[in-house]
Order: structure tokens, then sequence, then C-alpha cells
């Protein structure tokens, strides 16, 4: 009987706890993504809101609230992310085309940035702008 308590207690204990929350490795994060069509920038800082700036065609200041499982994903992709990469890949062959650039104060205010030119640059800085691409396309935003 000691032994079935015991286990129940055990089990109970362990289901209860809470899951460990991400913390944020920076102060400010900003994502821009720029070509002949649209120009815009994310700005996050690690709460539960993203700021969407577009600056062409049309000029709108616009937020969003994330729900806490796209917050922690997307703070777990920022914290994956080494941004120690060189500071610039231009692909100089091509004249327009996709730009991103990816702006960050770390914790320790220095401040790193780094432009990506039509597939020029680390495959991992690509797949991080799907999903900031992804995720403003998935949500709606209301005026500021």
């Amino acid at each position: 009987m000691r032994q079935l308590i015991f286990i129940l207690t055990t089990c109970m204990l362990l289901s209860c706890q809470r899951k460990e929350q991400i913390k944020k490795s920076f102060v400010t994060f900003e994502f821009e993504s720029w070509n002949l069509v649209e120009n815009y920038i994310v700005k996050y800082s690690g709460g539960d809101t993203i700021y969407l700036k577009h600056i062409f065609p049309g000029k709108e200041n616009l937020l969003t609230v994330l729900s806490e499982s796209e917050k922690e994903d997307l703070l777990e992709s920022l914290k994956e992310s080494d941004f120690y990469y060189s500071k610039d890949y231009w692909n100089s062959s091509v004249d327009d085309g996709q730009t991103y650039k990816f702006k960050i104060e770390h914790l320790n205010r220095k401040k790193d940035s780094i432009l990506i030119h039509e597939g020029k640059g680390p495959k991992k800085l690509y797949e991080l702008a799907e999903k900031f691409k992804k995720l403003i396309e998935g949500k709606k935003f209301e005026n500021k």
C-alpha cells in the first residue's frame, strides 16, 4: 500500500511540474524584407507583441499579439540562430531581388546587423526569414 501511495504521489508531482519558460537572448530584434513589390519591418522585443511597419506599398504601422506557443517558438528560433556571421551577403550578379536584413541588440547591448540577398548567405538565416514571413502571413494585424 505504501508503494502504491508513493508511486501515485510521485506521478502527480511529476505531471504538475511547469514547463520551463524560454528566456529571451536579446533586447530587441528586427527583421526587414524588401523587393520590388514590398518592403516591411517586423520588430520584436521578446514579449507577446510583434510590430509590423509597412514601408512600401503604402505606409502603415500595425501590431499583433502572439499566443504563448508562438512566442516560445519565436524565442527558441532566435536563441538558436547565430548572429555572428559575416555582415553582408550580397549577390552582385542580381540588381534587384529579395533582400532580408536582421538587426539584433544582444543582452550585453552589442548590436549586430546582417544583410542577405538573393540566395547568398547562410541557410539558417533564410529559414529564419521564412519563419517570420509565415508568422506575419498567418496573423491578423491591427492598427497601432
